[in-house]
């Protein structure tokens, strides 16, 4: 899971298992109408709003 939200609040990479160490995502739509871009290489997380 890339993303999850709860009461509002979007967590990103949460059920990603740890082995993953560089995973990404590019166009997720959160329930807000927001698209974003993201990436996790290391354990270092980059969320980028799309426009």
């Amino acid at each position: 899971m890339m993303a999850h939200e709860v009461n509002g609040k979007v967590e990103f990479f949460k059920g990603c298992p740890e082995s993953w160490r560089e995973v990404s995502f590019e166009n997720l739509a959160l329930s807000d109408g927001r698209r974003v871009n993201g990436r996790r290489i290391d354990g270092k997380i980059a969320i980028e709003e799309v426009k």
